[in-house]
């Protein structure tokens, strides 16, 4: 009788480590969710004009897409590219 206990926990046994093996295979160890988006990119250089840069670069920040650093240095970027 003690053979067929033995083999019901071997059984039981081999069933979690498959179901792991699945589970980490499917889903993987970092997996946090979706991929970020990307951020959206100005546009080239010399097609609008300075002032249409710096609404482009506020709405940009404003949406989130820019943090406030970023807004900073690509507007210090475009004023001493300005002048």
């Amino acid at each position: 009788m003690w053979i067929i206990g033995l083999w019901q926990v071997s059984m039981l046994l081999l069933v979690l480590v498959a179901a792991a093996v699945v589970f980490f295979v499917t889903r993987g160890r970092g997996a946090a969710g979706p991929p970020a988006a990307q951020p959206q990119h100005l546009p080239p250089q010399g097609s609008t004009s300075l002032a249409d840069d710096l609404a482009s670069l506020a709405d940009l920040r404003d949406r989130g897409v820019l943090s406030q650093q970023e807004f900073e240095a690509q507007k210090a970027a475009l004023l001493g590219s300005g002048s």
